[in-house]
């Protein structure tokens, strides 16, 4: 499934693009939505040679405009929106939304031929992802609708009003849970950081962290507990040590092997992970699942 960008997500009014608090806000919500789009390489975005004339025709608008290009932030707009659009075909005649969308960019014909994208899309029965600007953002639970006379079906959207929306439809396990010693680096720690800031508000990490190869071989396979694994190894990672102890994590050390356990899940399965601690960096050295938390003492 695509995203759609209103089009005020994508132009701005000249009134507002020389508004300099107007303009820094209109980028910053731009740039969040393809940022977030590109670290989890979420989706493609629809477009149509139409919409495309508009965008670098006359009149220009901003920031799409040539000059606009010498602020290496809109440059970088441009790099991340061009790299992640896919064509579809205009339809002949323009879509119904409802509410109406407000317009408020220099040039009113680009709402035209979205509507022209969206009814396309409706013939296509191709469900979307819809980011809205800034002008047309709904209240939580409310949504717009896409219809016309020619179909009978509408199209309601999955909507975006912020960036941050798009955690909604991420899921770190899915999406990261490594299968392979080679991909574990990267995909790992890519799970941690979504649910860092889907659960944790984006709370920094208290501690520097690595996995030996024994943790890494104790994990891929597995297919139980795995959203509880990166909740704990987060959850521990944004803690003090006082608060590892007193949590569900019932952090211990070990004196006899002198290494540290937490608590993954709670009994009766009671899984767990063994790391050592020392300045301030986290070595996760095992886990141990179902029936193997006894293991290793």
């Amino acid at each position: 499934m695509n995203a759609v960008f209103e089009p005020s997500l994508l132009f701005i009014s000249d009134d507002d693009w020389f508004d300099e608090l107007k303009r820094d806000a209109f980028l910053e919500h731009l740039l969040n939505h393809l940022d977030i789009m590109d670290e989890y390489d979420i989706c493609r975005i629809w477009w149509t040679d139409e919409l495309q004339t508009i965008l670098v025709g006359d009149p220009n608008m901003h920031p799409w405009f040539g000059s606009d290009l010498r602020n290496p932030l809109i440059v970088t707009i441009h790099q991340k929106f061009y790299k992640r659009t896919e064509s579809c075909f205009e339809h002949e005649s323009t879509c119904e939304i409802a509410p109406p969308l407000i317009v408020e960019y220099a040039n009113p014909i680009a709402n035209d031929s979205f509507l022209k994208l969206v009814h396309a899309l409706i013939e296509l029965e191709e469900r979307f992802y819809f980011c809205i600007g800034l002008f047309n953002k709904l209240h939580t639970d409310a949504t717009f609708a896409f219809y016309c006379n020619c179909h009978s079906h509408q199209l309601q959207p999955k909507i975006l009003n912020a960036a941050e929306d798009w955690l909604n439809f991420l899921n770190a396990v899915d999406q990261f849970f490594p299968t392979s010693i080679e991909e574990f680096d990267s995909n790992f720690t890519k799970g941690l950081e979504l649910v860092k800031r889907k659960e944790f508000g984006g709370s920094e990490y208290r501690f520097g962290f690595e996995f030996s190869k024994a943790f890494k071989k104790s994990v891929i396979h597995r297919t139980t507990h795995r959203e509880a694994i990166f909740t704990a190894i987060v959850k521990k990672l944004t803690s003090t040590s006082a608060e590892s102890a007193g949590s569900d994590l019932h952090d211990e050390f070990l004196a006899k092997i002198k290494e540290w356990r937490m608590r993954v899940t709670q009994r009766p399965s009671s899984t767990r992970i063994h790391y050592t601690l020392e300045d301030k960096k986290v070595s996760f050295l095992r886990y141990y699942g179902d029936g193997e938390h006894d293991d290793g003492l």
